[in-house]
């Protein structure tokens, strides 16, 4: 037997124990880690992404098992568009708490945002799926995700389904959010592939009587009143493009579609 064996490995445990942090010290690293968190939460707020994700990642250095925290550096990064960054905190945040409903939503939404559709199904389907979504405090927004996600995918019969069913949340008492009118107008988009351009127009109207001022919504508007023959109200709708965003690449669109028209 190696006669160094014996004393090397009791120095390598002594060393790990030695290293290793007391209680105290891990009270006082989650007690600091907490402080750093929100104050990126209220940079975040203000949409102070820079500062947000600096004060997340410091207190990640002193305590990273924190689900809240790892969804937060998620929603920084997807913020600002940086999505693999997201998805590796959203998933980290889910591995920590996997019954935590909030990440997972995130996650299924950040691979929506990046395109990565069979991904953002799998996810969102498991959690609408799951009993625990039952007592999910927004049911509606994952159930628009997964619409958006199966209209991308030109499967317009599930895409209706989920639409729907997000909308049907707003009967039974869900105050009117960002996310109602993303559902009306993602049901109008998916009528209007299906060739229904007169329940097209109706959901689109919907969406802008509830918030006028949404330039994308006018566009698609336009778009199917022209197809509907109705061009004094295309016309209209492409207008109200031009003025609400006039110097966006919308409103290029609006100016050249609508010159056929007059």
């Amino acid at each position: 037997m190696n006669r160094y064996a014996f004393p090397i490995a009791l120095l390598l445990a002594l060393l790990v124990v030695s290293c290793a942090p007391t209680a105290y010290e891990m009270d006082k690293r989650q007690s600091d880690a907490q402080v750093l968190r929100n104050l990126g939460e209220a940079y975040l707020a203000q949409g102070n992404l820079t500062e947000a994700l600096r004060a997340f990642l410091e207190a990640q250095d002193k305590f990273a098992d924190d689900a809240i925290l790892q969804t937060y550096i998620g929603i920084a990064f997807m913020k600002k568009k940086s999505y693999t960054r997201a998805i590796e905190h959203f998933q980290r945040a889910v591995a920590l708490k996997p019954d935590y409903a909030v990440a997972r939503n995130y996650l299924g939404t950040v691979y929506l945002l990046d395109n990565q559709l069979d991904e953002a199904i799998s996810v969102l389907s498991a959690l609408v799926a799951d009993s625990a979504y039952d007592l999910y405090a927004t049911p509606h927004f994952p159930k628009n995700s997964l619409g958006w996600a199966y209209y991308r995918k030109k499967m317009y019969g599930e895409a209706e389904k989920q639409f729907l069913a997000a909308l049907s949340y707003y009967d039974i008492g869900i105050p009117k959010d960002v996310a109602y009118v993303e559902i009306l107008r993602g049901l109008g988009l998916t009528y209007g592939a299906q060739g229904d351009t007169a329940t097209a127009i109706r959901h689109l109207e919907r969406a802008v009587e509830a918030y006028p001022k949404v330039p994308e919504i006018y566009l698609d508007l336009a778009r199917f009143y022209r197809k509907a023959g109705r061009p004094e109200q295309s016309v209209q709708a492409y207008n109200r493009v031009i003025e609400l965003a006039p110097e966006s690449d919308l409103a290029a669109e609006a100016r050249q579609e609508s010159q056929i028209l007059r």
